[in-house]
């Protein structure tokens, strides 16, 4: 406990469920409330939360959230976030927005490095410059561009581009319709990150008076965990900050709106691809309010509700809906606000089915609570939302506490509760045995009027019209403009640009607190994995504190594989644990699996050894479980791993259309990764390889089958029996174990059950053949920006890795690239990644751009070999490149960690010496490498994943153009007639 005359204590709570003691402090003067979860982990977290319910869509909170990280009263960088972020050894430095509240977190191993970011991110949301710089709000939010009179008018900013590329996904804009249509009025029925049409309507006075009203400390949440150095942090917090301000009304209440007295249908229409079919591509909503916040048992039912009625394999409304054919694919949708809601989606529908949709669902709810609910299903659901809970956050789950306790106080629940969920489970556990699940479900959804079902139709071209309208509507405001209102614009714009463009004086980057290398081990931490051999298999075993939960993950060789079984090993691995087994029905196999672990996960993955060797292909199966349940997990995977059956047409065909939604709905959220990777595989072949398990090459290949499926089925039959009768052996299996020191001897006893188990088989090795493909494609969906990639590798020209170029990544990502492509070109992010096999991509994430941002690359040497960088600037990015070579840990990882430098060859040996690569880093040596840039820049390997029109535009970039769902495969010269 920590006393003190400027803090009121209110209460101290064990709490188990997080291996804390939570304390609860007010700060009197200010009225600041502090949660500090006392405990002895070495990855010490703050963080700091308001109350932000916007009353608009102009996505006010979230751009408040990106301008206050630029730059404040102590801190007089332009951007002491990114300066933090290149230069610290934080563990995570992020910030979020939600729905009605947003985060700023951190976290760090290093007790000053923890002190620096809490006075950065502290001063950021008290005192940020943004009062005194209006180029934040242009650059961050939105503008008009103008920088020559002939030009059109334009709107440009980071938020108002990364809107525009969240609302590319059609399945962000169906969600967010529901919404509105449940909320229809309040504080939900807006966007808090920004309808990008409505972004440009916010004005910097509004801007400035949401900062003003609601990042004040009384109406702050302030949260510590960990070892912190206690002193010196609460020291900090009042003489610094919370003894500046006097306590307030915050008036930050969140507008619940109205609550609908009865049901409602509802159609919308969403922005789709060219050619989209409402008959097979529309969607189906279904929304409900269970409860409120504020009641920590709706709060820990509204999971379990999901999972029983609509995410488990074992649900009869999931079974039923997908056996009908009411769609391709079905997903949960939730509410981070004030409500807990139950709410799923079909994707993939046939709008003239809506009606039979309504029926069905609310038929199949009703006869669920009539014949009652499958105890197994029930157990099962309830094991895996508790196991969710103790397992989530991992190695950050001092962050994933903060987000759980500032969810439950900024409605004034006491967050202690929030954390500690034993008690409410127990309840639930009890309610369960009595017909309360069954009783919950009949009151808080089939009787309850607060409901809304929802058809959304597919409208090629919504969002063309939009920004016609808008493009419209710029030239309507340019147009009035007189020749000096067109001057002034252009001159505001020059502005900005020079803000953008100017170095940090050295007197303001002095400002930037930095460590030192004497604050750098020159040796990472071991990990411990003692070595043992079962017949023909290996065991590495870590003795890790693991609060009773054991993990497993097990490495099978699949050197066997053929270039052309390679998407058959996917689906192999999407089918395994949710198909029925020879003694085992699916539905009562998922529930077997989730009474008794956290799931089964499988996962084709390629490794690749570190001395240059072949690559290694091999199927991690992985899984944990409480150590009173492991033996029990144990048997459930041996029967999944050896009498698994894959003969039933109808639920294979179920599961392969979800996966494809899953594939999809996955490259919008990621397109810089989907984009590099594509890119890399035109010369790479492992990156090649994991085109063909999770990128277009395997999206491709499943549309093609999904379309033909009745005359390939036998084929794809054949092929997944083929590949898992092989994959399964103990010959070569490798399993890693991690469990509490007292859980050692019998978890090992168990998992040498499993191994004995399996059969002994010898699979030859094959040649998988590859020819490198230098496609530079241009790849069209309906979003409405891009994902850019260039790629090549450095090796071909006869270079060697070296740790340096960790260095080297984090000055060009997060100067020079982050500068052009996000600051000044309003993109998202950008990045550079090279790794040890000499592979580099360069990429760029929800960017306006394409060709201005491949010029960026392609300046990357030229950047390199005119940077004036001093040893301080290189000290600064060696501390924050220190966390590549020494993660953190947790139990939940070690295993997977272990088992990786088993299979690669990494060794601790290996890593120091790359580490201290790095710490002896100069300008010199790190100026070296643009040639090396403009070597691989010059290979050309390049992919843009993204909107229509702008890669139409571009098209003599590409060698080949193409949408996503293929149609033709067609090269930029015939499109172009």
């Amino acid at each position: 406990m920590y006393n003190d005359p400027r803090y009121q204590l209110i209460e101290t709570v064990d709490s188990p469920e997080t291996g804390s003691i939570g304390f609860r402090y007010q700060h009197k003067a200010s009225g600041a409330e502090i949660l500090w979860l006392k405990n002895d982990d070495e990855n010490k977290a703050f963080g700091v939360g308001f109350r932000t319910p916007p009353a608009d869509s102009t996505g006010v909170a979230h751009i408040v959230e990106h301008s206050v990280l630029s730059g404040s009263r102590k801190f007089k960088g332009r951007e002491p976030f990114m300066e933090m972020y290149k230069s610290s050894m934080q563990t995570f430095l992020n910030a979020m927005t939600f729905s009605d509240m947003t985060l700023y977190p951190i976290s760090s191993k290093n007790n000053q490095d923890f002190l620096n970011l809490t006075d950065v991110y502290l001063d950021a949301v008290f005192f940020p410059g943004i009062y005194d710089k209006p180029e934040i709000f242009m650059q961050e939010g939105w503008h008009h561009e103008l920088s020559d009179p002939d030009e059109p008018v334009t709107y440009k900013g980071v938020v108002y581009n990364e809107m525009r590329g969240a609302y590319g996904n059609p399945e962000r804009q169906v969600l967010k319709q529901m919404t509105q249509t449940l909320h229809p009025d309040g504080t939900y029925s807006h966007e808090s990150g920004g309808f990008p049409y409505d972004v440009p309507k916010l004005t910097p006075e509004a801007f400035l008076a949401f900062h003003k009203r609601f990042y004040h400390p009384s109406n702050a949440l302030i949260y510590l965990y960990g070892d912190i150095p206690l002193q010196e942090t609460f020291d900090l917090l009042d003489i610094e900050y919370l003894s500046l301000f006097e306590q307030t009304d915050p008036d930050s209440q969140v507008d619940p709106g109205t609550v609908l007295s009865s049901p409602k249908k509802a159609e919308h229409y969403y922005n789709a691809a060219s050619g989209a079919d409402e008959t097979a591509e529309s969607y189906f909503g279904y929304n409900v309010i269970l409860g409120e916040s504020v009641n920590l048992y709706d709060a820990f039912m509204q999971p379990l509700v999901t999972e029983v009625l609509i995410s488990s394999e074992s649900s009869p409304l999931k079974q039923a809906l997908l056996e009908k054919k009411f769609g391709q694919a079905i997903f949960p949708a939730g509410a981070d606000g004030f409500f807990q809601e139950f709410g799923f989606v079909v994707k993939g529908a046939d709008s003239a089915r809506f009606d039979e949709f309504i029926e069905l669902t609310e038929s199949l709810i009703q006869k669920m609570v009539n014949d009652g609910v499958d105890q197994a299903a029930l157990l099962a659901a309830l094991n895996r939302t508790e196991m969710s809970l103790r397992e989530s956050g991992g190695a950050l789950k001092g962050i994933y506490f903060f987000i759980r306790a500032m969810g439950a106080h900024r409605y004034g629940v006491n967050p202690m509760e929030a954390l500690n969920f034993n008690q409410t489970f127990d309840q639930i556990r009890k309610d369960l045995e009595n017909g309360g699940f069954e009783k919950y479900v009949q009151d808080r959804i089939l009787d309850n009027p607060a409901k809304v079902m929802t058809l959304h139709r597919p409208q090629p071209g919504q969002f063309k019209q939009l920004d016609a309208q808008m493009q419209a509507e710029l030239k309507q405001y340019k147009d009035s403009l007189t020749q000096e209102q067109i001057d002034q614009l252009i001159q505001a714009n020059q502005k900005l640009l020079k803000y953008q463009q100017t170095e940090d004086s050295p007197e303001d980057k002095a400002t930037i607190p930095r460590l030192s290398l004497n604050d750098i081990q020159s040796e990472v931490a071991e990990i411990h994995s003692d070595k043992q051999t079962i017949g023909p298999s290996r065991l590495l075993i870590q003795e890790y504190p693991s609060m009773g939960i054991r993990y497993l993950q097990l490495a099978f060789d699949l050197d066997f594989v053929t270039n052309q079984e390679l998407p058959y090993l996917a689906y192999l691995s999407r089918l395994l644990g949710i198909v029925d087994t020879e003694k085992t029905g699916y539905s009562e196999l998922n529930n077997q699996i989730y009474q008794v672990s956290s799931g089964f996960g499988f996962s084709p993955t390629v490794l690749r050894p570190v001395d240059g060797s072949a690559y290694k292909l091999k199927m991690i199966v992985s899984t944990s479980a409480l150590s009173s349940q492991s033996d029990k997990m144990i048997d459930v995977l041996t029967e999944v791993l050896t009498q698994t059956r894959l003969t039933d047409g109808n639920r294979i065909k179920d599961i392969l259309q979800n996966m494809r939604s899953d594939l999809e709905m996955g490259f919008e959220q990621s397109g810089n990764s989907l984009a590099a990777n594509r890119a890399l595989s035109y010369f790479s072949p492992t990156a090649k390889i994991n085109e063909q398990l999770g990128g277009i090459d395997l999206f491709d290949h499943l549309q093609e089958l999904l379309s033909d499926y009745e005359n390939r089925q036998t084929e794809l039959m054949e092929h997944l029996q083929s590949l898992y009768r092989r994959i399964f052996t103990s010959k070569g299996l490798i399993g890693s174990l991690t469990m509490d020191p007292t859980d050692r001897v019998d978890f090992v006893v168990e998992v040498e059950r499993l191994i004995q188990n399996l059969p002994l088989l010898d699979n030859p090795s094959v040649t998988r053949p590859f020819e490198a493909a230098g496609l530079n494609e241009g790849i069209t969906t309906a979003s409405g920006v891009q994902y850019v990639a260039k790629a090549g590798n450095f090796k071909q020209f006869g270079m060697e890795y070296s740790g340096e170029m960790v260095v080297l990544k984090n000055i060009l990502s997060r100067d020079y690239l982050h500068n052009l492509i996000r600051a000044q070109g309003g993109a998202y992010g950008a990045g550079l990644r090279i790794d040890s096999h000499g592979e580099v991509a360069a990429t760029s994430y929800r960017d306006p751009n394409l060709t201005k941002t491949l010029e960026v690359f392609d300046g990357l040497s030229q950047h390199l070999a005119n940077l004036q960088l001093d040893q301080a600037d290189v000290t600064a990015a060696i501390v924050g490149s220190v966390m590549e070579f020494d993660p953190v840990w947790s139990a939940s990882s070690i295993g997977g960690i272990s088992l990786s430098r088993e299979i690669t060859g990494m060794t601790t040996d290996l890593i120091n010496q790359r580490l201290n690569q790095a710490l002896a880093s100069t300008p010199e040596s790190l100026k070296q490498y643009a040639d090396m840039l403009t070597q691989v820049m010059a290979q050309n390997n390049l992919m843009v994943f993204g909107n229509e029109a702008k890669i139409q535009s571009d098209q003599d970039v590409f060698k080949h153009v193409r949408p996503l769902k293929k149609k033709a495969d067609l090269s930029a010269d015939e499109l172009a007639q």
